[in-house]
This record gives structure tokens, C-alpha cells and sequence, in this order.
């Protein structure tokens, strides 16, 4: 039986560095849109702070995309309650297979498995033909092709 999820908010980040371009920058993760809207606010208000002329700065980043929910397991939806009683109303990370439940970790283990044993089967049946199409070959042309 699966474990019981709860929904969060997630938002993606990009940075934006003069003479380099953008990259993704990880995510931020909520508890609810009211904690996302704290949170970016919360975080344009420090970069104010840092940098009261309002000018560009040559790095930076910022919220990309439209926010969209995820469900999550206990434990972090847990950090996230303990993150909230401390007055913070998120959390960053940097990819998005942290948030993933025991059944996802398990779901994907199985996928990258079964891709692991096709890909060891066609390296064993490239072999199998290699040493097949070597014994059609005569000595002589075994001799030009340097293979002794």
C-alpha cells in the first residue's frame, strides 16, 4: 500500500549572469501559494537590501516559469512544517528527485534497472556476432583485417 503524499508548491529558479546567459538554478518548495508568494517577496526584498540602486546586478537570480504542485512524502512535508514554525516559508533544492516518495525511488530503481539488463543484452549479442562473423573469416583474411 502506498504511503500517503501531500501536496506542495514548487517553483522553479533561474540564474541570469552578465556575459554568460541563464542556467536553471534549482527550485523552491512550499507548503501552499500564500508560502511562494512570502518567500519570492522575502527574497527581492534581501536583494533591495544588497543592492538599493535597483540597477541589474551581473548575477542574479530568479523565479522561472509558473509555480506547480508536487506531492511529497512525510519527512519532507515534516521539514517543511519545522521550516514554517522558524518563520521561513520554504525551502531551496536542487533537483527535484529529492522530493520523490519511497514508491517514485522505487519506480524509477526498477526503470533504470530494466535499461541496465537491455543494454547489457544487445552488448552480449553484439559480441555473439562479432565471434560468429570471426570464424566465417579464413585465416588469410583474418590476416589482412591484423585481428591475430
Amino acid at each position: 500500500m502506498p504511503n500517503k503524499t501531500f501536496p506542495v508548491v514548487v517553483q522553479e529558479w533561474i540564474e541570469s549572469e552578465r556575459g554568460w546567459g541563464q542556467r536553471t538554478d534549482g527550485y523552491s518548495v512550499h507548503l501552499n501559494a500564500k508560502d511562494l508568494e512570502k518567500y519570492i517577496q522575502e527574497y527581492w526584498d534581501r536583494e533591495k537590501k544588497t543592492n538599493p540602486s535597483g540597477v541589474a546586478p551581473d548575477c542574479y537570480v530568479r523565479p522561472d516559469g509558473n509555480p506547480f504542485l508536487r506531492d511529497i512524502d512525510k519527512t519532507i512535508y515534516k521539514k517543511l512544517e519545522n521550516l514554517k514554525k522558524q518563520g521561513k516559508h520554504g525551502m531551496t533544492i536542487l533537483s527535484l528527485s529529492v522530493l520523490d516518495t519511497k514508491e517514485q525511488k522505487q519506480e524509477r530503481e526498477k526503470i533504470r534497472l530494466i535499461n541496465l539488463k537491455k543494454e547489457t543484452d544487445a552488448k552480449e549479442k553484439l559480441e555473439l556476432l562479432k565471434r560468429q562473423a570471426l570464424a566465417k573469416l579464413t585465416e588469410a583474411e583474418k590476416s589482412a583485417l591484423k585481428l591475430t
